[in-house]
């Protein structure tokens, strides 16, 4: 997908346009992958100190997500202090980096430093391994991959008890959450039943079935990709492409749908 053209002056003129405050800018790629794994940890270094530039240039207007070399987690947690000193407001992680996916061991430390850190954190998707891409029909990776990595990598952080081990790491998934609205409830109870659980209590203290269940309300999603209001998240994020999405919190949330918390203002007019 071309990335469409950007500039500061710009984005402001489509805020004002659009009666929209500020928005929250972060890389379209946060695996780095484009480059040689030697050249991501001066690549994130780059991109973070040009966002952190961007945003002091226009006060109240631009808030920013910090990208970090996953591939390194030594690099990745050196990198995260650098994104604290910067002001930044948060990190983006992709669902996964080189074939390794959020939730898989070798990435605790990221996980661990930010949950220490109690920075807030953006998932995006990012392309899946070569051998697990389908070779016909050749479909845009935006169009169909892209949810299911997000909710492949939600199933491993829950089997890999990520988010209960790291209470304050609490993840924002793009693009609506991709497809964990709909298949949360597959993913909690179904997965039990096909032994997972012993795959997994190999490894971790697996949560009950019910636990899973709880701890999937504490993920929050944007709404850059559509999110029906019958199963909307409590806690969302409104988003837009085009100009760059713009993310906040939504201000009013209320009423239980499906078992999710869903914002009334998902589906009407919400606040920015």
């Amino acid at each position: 997908m071309p990335a469409p053209a950007w500039t500061p002056e710009g984005a402001i003129a489509w805020m004002d346009a659009h009666d929209v405050s500020a928005q929250v800018l972060s890389v379209p790629e946060p695996s780095l992958t484009l480059v040689a794994r030697r050249e991501r940890a001066a690549l994130a270094r780059a991109c973070n100190e040009q966002l952190a530039e961007v945003v002091r240039s226009h006060p109240g207007r631009f808030g920013g997500w910090g990208v970090l070399p996953v591939h390194d987690p030594v690099a990745a947690v050196r990198e995260l202090a650098r994104v604290r000193d910067l002001g930044l407001d948060g990190v983006v992680l992709p669902t996964s980096v080189d074939g390794v996916y959020l939730g898989d061991p070798r990435l605790d430390p990221v996980v661990r430093a930010i949950d220490r850190a109690a920075m807030p954190v953006l998932v995006h998707a990012t392309p899946p391994p070569a051998h697990d891409r389908p070779e016909s029909p050749a479909l845009p990776e935006v169009l169909l991959e892209f949810p299911f990595e997000i909710v492949r990598a939600v199933a491993l952080m829950l089997y890999a008890s990520t988010l209960t081990r790291h209470r304050r790491f609490r993840p924002i998934l793009a693009d609506g959450g991709g497809a964990v609205p709909v298949l949360g409830a597959r993913i909690s109870l179904f997965g039990l039943e096909a032994g997972l659980s012993a795959f997994f209590q190999r490894r971790v203290s697996l949560p009950a079935p019910l636990d899973l269940a709880r701890v999937l309300t504490w993920l929050r999603f944007d709404t850059a990709g559509r999110v029906e209001a019958r199963s909307g998240p409590r806690d969302a994020c409104a988003g837009s492409r085009g100009a760059d999405p713009a993310r906040h919190r939504l201000a009013d949330d209320s009423g239980r749908l499906g078992g999710w918390d869903a914002p009334a203002g998902v589906g009407g007019q919400p606040r920015r």
